[in-house]
């Protein structure tokens, strides 16, 4: 009889240290998902699955969107990225989401710009927060992507999000997976065998025309196109006011051109140089 209510003991206590430990891996992971879960091929293509237990993680499209032009990005610039699901009935969610090229290395630079989202491992992922964890029947996180340099190629946006049942276990949550896919913008890539300081474009903005000098030759084989952040090409008007070795190039601009960021192409034999400037008219 007293071995049969010393193991009944023990196994309420077992029970017991098993609640507890679910309910502290909940809770710990309410303030961050550990690195390394997002379903990408560096991660084995872990996810959230091998800790919540649950379903199968299941794939929806689109939970992961950029404002990326059609195009493709352009190296070194910044995008928003959006992270987010929507689940009616549920109040709680986590996600984590890491960029990566076809080799699973980390590209680009993830920049957080919220309390309710962080950057783990280094830069290597982004994940929510203790405090960005509860919403109504959906909840999305906002950050920023520094596109990575000029030839690196697709990247690729892989996420997970968790979507718990409010029971402050790891048990009986559902995960979902997500990518997305951005393509590199061919048509304002830089090879740098032209020397960056050796091309100048003024007045920077610009307003009807500018100028460009160089003190490189670019008499044979020269190319100089306009690109707006599309990758739409603008047509110039171009007239070459000196010779070499200082020369200098006059640009007119079309009229009522849209104010933003433009991508100026220097090109000269299998080299080029880009110049990003900025167009403002009165229209």
């Amino acid at each position: 009889m007293k071995n049969k209510i010393l193991l009944s003991v023990l196994i309420v206590f077992a029970g017991l240290i098993l609640r507890d430990s679910l309910q502290n891996q909940a809770l710990t992971y309410s303030s961050g998902a550990p690195a390394g879960y997002c379903g990408s091929p560096d991660c084995n293509y872990l996810t959230c699955t091998s800790c919540h237990f649950g379903d199968s993680a299941v794939y929806i499209p689109d939970l992961i969107t950029a404002d990326v032009p059609v195009g493709g990005y352009i190296p070194g610039d910044t995008f928003n990225i959006r992270a987010g699901i929507a689940m009616p009935g549920h109040l709680r969610f986590g996600f984590e989401v890491g960029v990566q090229d076809s080799a699973g290395n980390v590209q680009g630079t993830l920049v957080d710009t919220s309390s309710r989202s962080q950057i783990t491992d280094f830069g290597r992922f982004i994940t929510h927060s203790y405090t960005g964890t509860h919403g109504t029947d959906s909840l999305s996180w906002d950050f920023r992507w520094v596109a990575p340099v000029a030839g690196t190629g697709d990247v690729y946006f892989w996420g997970a999000f968790n979507v718990t049942n409010n029971s402050s276990t790891n048990v009986g949550d559902s995960i979902y997976i997500s990518t997305l896919v951005i393509n590199e913008n061919q048509s304002v890539g830089v090879n740098s065998k032209l020397v960056e300081g050796s091309i100048n474009v003024f007045p920077n903005p610009v307003a009807d025309n500018f100028y460009l000098t160089t003190t490189s030759d670019l008499r044979h084989d020269f190319g100089l196109n306009l690109f707006d952040i599309s990758g739409k090409p603008v047509i110039l008007n171009i007239q070459r006011m000196s010779p070499t070795p200082f020369t200098t190039y006059h640009i007119e601009l079309p009229n009522e051109l849209p104010t933003g960021i433009y991508f100026l192409v220097v090109n000269s034999g299998n080299s080029s140089v880009t110049k990003k400037i900025m167009i403002s008219q009165n229209n």
